[in-house]
C-alpha cells in the first residue's frame, strides 16, 4: 500500500514537471533576451536549461514515432465515416477554443504561483544549508578534530 507521504510526492513531481514543460521550457525557448535577464535573476535558470535540454532531446528522439502515431490516427481514425459524421475534430477544435479561452489563464496562473514557490522554497533551503554548515563548522568539526588529536 502506498503511503500518503508517497502519494504526496509523485503528486507534487507530477505537477512540478508539468510546470517545467509547459511553462518553464516553453519561457526558456521564446526569446534570449528576456532568458539571459532571467539568467540573472533565477536562482535556478541553470537547472531549469538542464532539464529543459533533457526534454528537447526527449522530444527530438520521439518525434519520428509521434509521426507514425499521427499517421495511423490519420489511416484509421480521422478517416472513420463516425469521425466524419459526428464532426469529432470540430468538437475537439471547440473544446480546444474553450480550454485556451476559460482554462488557459488559470493553469498560467497557478504556473506563476508555483515559480514563485519555486524561488522561495529556494531561498529556505539554501538558508538553511548555511545554518546547518554553520553549525557543522562550529560544534561538529571542533569535537572532530579533538577527539582525532586526542585519540589518534
Amino acid at each position: 500500500m502506498v503511503s500518503v507521504f508517497g502519494k504526496l510526492f509523485l503528486t507534487l513531481l507530477v505537477v512540478y514537471s508539468a510546470y517545467l514543460v509547459n511553462f518553464k521550457c516553453s519561457q526558456l525557448n521564446e526569446t534570449p533576451l528576456e532568458h539571459s535577464s532571467e539568467v540573472v535573476l533565477h536562482p535556478l535558470s541553470h537547472h531549469h536549461n538542464q532539464i529543459c535540454d533533457g526534454y528537447n532531446a526527449g522530444v527530438n528522439f520521439a518525434e519520428p514515432y509521434l509521426s507514425k502515431v499521427h499517421e495511423f490516427l490519420d489511416e484509421h481514425v480521422h478517416s472513420h465515416p463516425y469521425y466524419k459524421e459526428y464532426e469529432v475534430d470540430s468538437k475537439l477544435q471547440l473544446v480546444k477554443g474553450k480550454y485556451l479561452e476559460i482554462v488557459h489563464p488559470y493553469v498560467i496562473q497557478l504556473w506563476q504561483l508555483i515559480e514563485v514557490a519555486e524561488v522561495h522554497i529556494y531561498d529556505h533551503l539554501v538558508e538553511l544549508y548555511a545554518h546547518l554548515k554553520g553549525q557543522y563548522e562550529s560544534v561538529v568539526a571542533p569535537k572532530i578534530t579533538e577527539i582525532k588529536e586526542k585519540y589518534l
